[in-house]
Formats: C-alpha cells, structure tokens, sequence
C-alpha cells in the first residue's frame, strides 16, 4: 500500500461530531513495526601481563544493529567500544543503537596473567642467591638471579647451603656455624723437634705447623728430654717423670789409689756411674 492509500483512508475517517473535528486512527502492523535492531556482541580479551599490572584490554566487535551510531557504556565508565590498560576483572557493556531504541549487554572478564615471584642475585653463580639483592619478575628469572635465597656469601661460589663444612675458619654450608661437625684435636708447641710439646694447648680441626698433639715435654728445648726418652745416668730428668736417674744401677766406690783393683779408705760418694781413679 502506497502512502496515498493511506492519506485517502485519513481523509474518509475523518468526521465531524458536534461541530468538532475528530481523528480516529487504527492499528497498522507495518506502521507499528520496530524501527530498530540491537546489535549481537563479542570480543576478544587480553590478559594482564602480571598479577597487578594495568596493561590488560578488550576489543568488542558488533554485528548487525541499527541505526547507528551506537553508544558505549562500560561498568568502569568507559565510553568506546574498545577498552585497554585494564586490570583484572570482569567488565560489563552496553551497546546502544542511535536514539537509545535499542540496546544489547553483555560481559567479559580480563585474566590476572602470571603471578610475580622476586628472584635473587647471583653474583658469584653457585645457584643460590642474596637475599638483600632482588628483582621481582612474572616471566621467569632475570639474567643473573635465581629463585634461592639462602647464600650467606654471593661473593665466593665455595661458600653456600651446598657446600660440605670444611676445616677452614668459615661457614661454609651457611648454617650459621663454623667448622661444625669436624674433629677437634689439642696441639702443643714442640720448640725441638721430638715429638712432644709443651705449653698450653689449641684446639683445631686441622694439623698445626710446629706443633704435636702429644704434651709433656718438659724441657722442649733438648729434643733428648722428652717423655719417650731413656732415662740416663747423667743427672737430668731425662724422661719428664720428675725424677733424676730414676731406674739406673747404683753402686759404692773407693779410690784405688795403686790401681790393684782394689780400694780404700771411706766409701766415696754415691755416684752412678764408673769413677776414673
């Protein structure tokens, strides 16, 4: 039907009643139609980098819907169709075609992307790191630092919670002791070379130079005196019991003064060994 069609229908209702002038109109189904389409919505999301970062972003795409423009209404109060430097979440929109006839809504949620997790340097490259240097990374360790961060010296690569302890003066194994475990012996100076030493003792987990673990000397300047030793006939302590020619055969002589092997007058003194008339 043309509009003329309808411009004579018009003209035939139109009636005077009383003097008055009335229009009566009637229900048309393509008259009444819509006259607009919402539009169908989808998107394309993308994560934020790391947990926290505001790099995240939607792109909306619509399809079909009229008339246009449209207009964009986000929950974060966005007004574009596409939405960037977003953070985790879940975005709602509403698309809404020229005249606000019709609209559409939908929603679409932007991912957290990777956890963070701060690394330690490495400086000395044993794998185990300082924990007061650190550099916080979602996309694996930076070049130089590590996931550990138990090293209690980066400067040395012998020294770290890897190492076994060792006999030097220094925690190795970074447990906070020093030369833990290790076998502890006492050493003595030995000032004369025999074997045996004298004077107070130092303990260590390793061999001292000049020094035995044996005690006792008591004259550590004759290396003939010492503990070990043989005691002679000679006046000295000779084996550091505290005794003087402990152990050796003692007799009585008398001067043989004609040398016929035989002496006389008062016993001599007690001496230890042979006296030469």
């Amino acid at each position: 039907m043309c509009n003329n069609d309808y411009l004579s229908i018009l003209q035939d209702l139109l009636q005077v009643v009383g003097g008055t002038a009335v229009v009566v109109t009637t229900s048309n189904p393509v008259l009444n139609a819509p006259t607009c389409s919402a539009p169908t919505l989808s998107a394309t999301t993308v994560a934020a980098t790391c947990a926290g970062d505001a790099n995240g972003s939607i792109d909306l795409t619509t399809t079909g819907g009229s008339p246009t423009p449209f207009t964009y209404a986000w929950s974060n109060g966005g007004s574009t169709e596409d939405l960037s430097g977003l953070t985790a979440g879940t975005y709602t929109v509403t698309v809404t075609t020229q005249s606000g006839g019709c609209s559409a809504t939908a929603s679409y949620t932007v991912d957290p992307g990777a956890a963070n997790v701060t690394y330690y340097a490495d400086a000395d490259g044993d794998t185990y790191g300082n924990v007061n240097v650190t550099s916080v990374s979602c996309t694996g360790a930076p070049v130089g630092f590590v996931s550990d961060a138990t090293d209690c010296n980066d400067g040395n690569a012998a020294v770290n919670p890897g190492t076994p302890e060792v006999c030097n003066g220094i925690d190795d194994n970074c447990n906070g002791s020093i030369d833990e475990g290790l076998t502890f012996l006492t050493y003595y100076v030995d000032g004369d070379g025999d074997g045996f030493g004298a004077g107070a003792g130092t303990s260590s987990c390793a061999p001292i130079v000049g020094s035995v673990t044996v005690d006792g000397d008591c004259n550590d300047a004759v290396a003939s005196i010492n503990p070990g030793a043989v005691e002679a006939c000679n006046g000295v302590d000779d084996n550091c019991n505290g005794l003087i020619d402990d152990g050796v055969v003692s007799q009585m002589y008398y001067v043989d003064g004609d040398g016929d092997g035989f002496g006389a007058g008062a016993e001599h003194f007690l001496v230890l060994q042979l006296l030469v008339p």
